[in-house]
């Protein structure tokens, strides 16, 4: 069977290998990150929810809430 393999045929002996490696890998639980994109995600998440509650607490707050218009589930 070696000897059958051409060489377009070790290439994609050896993708499908690294293929099964990295699903294996990833559903145990591995997880390779060399650029950090996980924690700048989480940065940039924490950065906006600060952002967001400090412009939320300078907005004035509504004096009364109005309630939802009566549907005809309701009647």
């Amino acid at each position: 069977m070696l000897r059958a393999l051409m060489p377009l045929g070790w290439l994609a002996a050896g993708a499908a290998a690294v293929a099964c490696l990295v699903v294996l890998l990833g559903g145990s639980g591995l997880r390779w990150d060399p650029l950090d994109v996980r924690q700048k995600r989480l940065a940039t998440a924490q950065y906006r929810a600060l952002s967001a509650s400090a412009e939320a607490a300078t907005r004035p707050r509504a004096l009364a809430v109005l309630p939802a218009e009566p549907t005809a589930r309701d009647a």
